[in-house]
């Protein structure tokens, strides 16, 4: 009984530091692209996403395009949308969006356009 009595505050002291470490429910939609039309020239383009977060690594995209010596267009673009709860008492949640999109025009001798998203968690929780 005497071992009981002893064990019962330092498990509830267990739950409630347990309780503040948890990770508030969040959301990340990333979304990139881009498109060329053109009559001759050269065109590449990668595009790379980590979508599962571990230890200290979070999400991540990279979009890359590089268009060179063209008479047409090119676009690259990027849209992201980050919804990030406040904490596990039901409190509302944050919205965060970005959105990048650029196009050239015309005879275009280079368009290069490297786009980066990184969302990973830091700091407390609490």
């Amino acid at each position: 009984m005497k071992l009981m009595n002893s064990i019962t505050p330092v498990f509830f002291l267990a739950l409630f530091l347990a309780s503040l470490a948890v990770i508030p429910a969040y959301c990340n939609r990333a979304e990139a692209g881009g498109g060329v039309i053109m009559t001759s020239g050269s065109v590449s383009s990668s595009t790379s996403a980590r979508f599962i977060t571990s230890g200290d690594s979070g999400v991540e995209l990279n979009h890359n395009i590089r268009v060179t010596d063209t008479v047409g267009k090119a676009t690259a673009y990027m849209n992201i949308l980050s919804m990030e709860g406040r904490g596990t008492d039901g409190q509302p949640y944050e919205v965060v969006s970005f959105r990048e999109s650029t196009t050239v025009q015309g005879l275009i001798s280079l368009f290069e356009k490297r786009l980066h998203y990184e969302s990973s968690l830091t700091g407390n929780t609490i």
